[in-house]
This record gives structure tokens, C-alpha cells and sequence, in this order.
């Protein structure tokens, strides 16, 4: 999520404490802070951008890394408020730190909530980056909880409305799957990803795997269409050198980056080409997120190369020596 949807929620939430709000309340502090620390990850862009794509969504939004969030936050906050009761801005801070790695989790870049213990990465697929939807609730809640003229009872509906809309949302993504199981019947489908597009709250994207190919597209609810992005042959491939690719530091990253990828091999002039796509988001023509590993024609790899967001931003990793250098043409 965007940090100023992240922002919201830790006010929003702070104000279920029945506390009224102002800028020196410990509780409403110290959810705010709580809930766009997880996010101080974009440090690690001073280290790079390979060391911040690897580390964005790592431990600083893992439970362990919540806690100690929230940890943090409580001793900052006692410096200022010494005679405020600590158990209750820790409280509040964790309920913040919580709000942020929930929010991240149902979209489609997802988190590893389990680290240091598991590296795996957890999505429901279900929000956009940023959903509108959300800073209406969150706002709401703030609102009625702060009204001096409406009624406390007030306050439950802008959180039923929130589930009702996740409801609706898993309502969506299920129908969508069914429908593409459905159109595709007889093409002998073994998995389909559906999860929502990077700009619209009205169009979900799709990955449908059968024997033969991928097919990337997007389905539109309002209004209605249906389209074809990209279909993507499971061709030959030449095991040694994707294996290679796969097994080389490009290929782990790329990887770990996302769960749902697609590698194919070619020749040109002599050297030997393996391509990775991140098969979540399609921008305009391409692929958003892309990496090229070259080889030589005795299949030593001799670059590699990460594209996020557009092609010509070349991320240049150097295989033997861990060191990175950035490179845009």
C-alpha cells in the first residue's frame, strides 16, 4: 500500500481507542508511527536498488519485525510521555504495526511475514496498491469517532463497510476464476492467479496455466471486456543454461521478487539469452518487471541484468562479487 493509505489506517484505528484526537496524543502518535515504519525499508536504497528490492516487504513487515516496531516505538514515545502508561501506547503501536503488513498482504506484491523463519512471500491479491475505497473507510472512522454530534454506534459501520468490500472483492476474484475455468474448459486448465490490475478498481488481471502455454490477460467488470495480453508458449527449453539463469544470483532474486515468473532461452550472434518476466503486472505493451542473464557460447554467464518497472532501467548485478551497480540508458 502507499504510504499516505497506511498513515490513515494508524489515525483511523487510534481512534477506536476512545480517545479524542490531537497532535499530542501518545496513542494516536504512536499508531501513526507504527503504521509507515514498516516502510523505513527504502533506507536501503542508499545500498541500491537491488539491496532495497530484496530487503522491501522483508523483516521490517514480519511479525518479529512488527514487534520490534512497536517496541521501538513505545521507548521513543516514554522519553516525551513519561507518566502515560507505556502498556497502552505499546498496545496502540502494535495495533498500527499490524495495520501495515495487513494492508500489504492483500495486494499483489505481498509480504514474508514469516521471516527470519521462512523467506516465502504471502498475497491475497486482492487491493490495489492504492484503493480509494480504503481511505474513505479509514477517514470515516476518524470522523465519527471524533463528532461530537453523532452517536458512538456510529463507528461500526465504516468497519462493516470495509469487510462487505473485501467480501465483495474475494466475490469478484472467485467468479472471475470460474468464468476463466469455464471459457477455457477444454484447454485442460492446471492453475489460474487472478488478482487485481495496478491502476483500476474495476479490472482484474489473470495468469491461466494449461499443458501447452500461459495466457495473460485482463477481465474488466465495469465495464464488462475481456482481453488477451499475451500468451506464452511452454516451448524446448535448454535445461543446462536456464538452470543456470535460475541458479545464478539474477535467478534468485527474480525469483524471491515474485512467485508467478516465466524464463525462455534464444540465440543472437553467438551468445546465448535467457529472459525473465514477472508475470503479475502488464504495463501499456510489456511486462512491468523483466531481467536478461547473458551467456557465451561455452555458457559462462557474463551479465546480468534486472529491468523493474520499464526496460531501459538496467540494474546490472555482478554475479562474482556481490557488488552492484545501476545503469540507465
Amino acid at each position: 500500500m502507499d504510504p499516505i493509505t497506511h498513515a490513515a489506517a494508524g489515525i483511523g484505528l487510534a481512534s477506536l481507542s476512545g480517545s479524542k484526537f490531537s497532535i499530542c496524543n501518545p496513542l494516536y502518535i504512536s499508531s501513526l508511527i507504527a503504521s509507515i515504519a514498516p516502510d523505513l525499508d527504502i533506507l536501503y536504497r542508499f545500498k541500491g536498488e537491488i539491496a532495497y528490492l530484496k530487503n522491501h516487504r522483508g523483516f521490517s513487515h514480519s511479525i518479529p519485525g512488527l514487534l520490534c516496531t512497536a517496541v521501538l516505538t513505545t521507548a521513543l514515545l516514554n522519553i516525551f510521555y513519561p507518566d502515560f502508561s507505556p502498556g497502552l501506547i505499546f498496545l496502540w503501536a502494535v495495533i498500527g504495526a499490524l495495520s501495515h503488513t495487513a494492508l500489504d498482504l492483500f495486494n499483489s506484491y505481498g509480504v514474508k511475514i514469516f521471516l527470519p523463519f521462512s523467506r516465502r512471500n504471502y498475497s491475497f491479491n486482492l487491493l490495489l496498491i492504492f484503493d480509494p475505497v480504503l481511505m474513505v473507510v479509514f477517514l470515516s472512522l476518524f470522523y465519527l469517532s471524533n463528532s461530537a454530534n453523532l452517536s458512538l454506534y456510529s463507528i461500526p459501520v465504516p468497519i462493516g463497510f470495509l469487510l462487505a468490500y473485501l467480501l465483495f472483492r474475494v466475490y469478484v476474484q472467485q467468479r472471475i476464476k470460474a468464468y476463466l475455468g469455464l471459457k477455457y474448459r477444454k484447454r485442460n486448465v492446471s492453475d489460474i492467479i487472478v488478482f487485481p490490475s495496478l491502476f483500476s478498481l474495476f479490472t482484474w488481471n489473470f495468469i491461466l496455466e494449461t499443458p501447452e502455454e500461459y495466457l495473460i490477460g485482463e477481465i474488466k467488470t465495469y465495464p464488462r471486456g475481456f482481453g488477451l495480453l499475451r500468451k506464452l508458449k511452454k516451448r524446448a527449453v535448454k535445461r543446462n543454461i536456464i538452470d543456470k539463469a535460475l541458479n545464478s544470483k539474477l535467478g534468485r532474486l527474480f525469483k524471491e521478487f515474485t512467485p508467478y515468473f516465466y524464463v525462455y532461452s534464444f540465440e543472437k550472434n553467438g551468445m546465448h539469452f535467457v529472459k525473465f518476466l514477472d508475470l503479475r503486472y502488464f504495463n501499456g505493451s510489456d511486462f512491468l518487471h523483466t531481467a536478461t542473464a547473458v551467456f557465451d557460447d561455452s555458457f559462462k554467464l557474463i551479465d546480468s541484468i534486472f529491468h523493474p518497472f520499464r526496460k531501459n532501467n538496467n540494474i546490472r548485478i555482478v554475479d562474482e562479487t556481490l557488488e552492484f551497480a545501476n545503469q540507465s540508458q
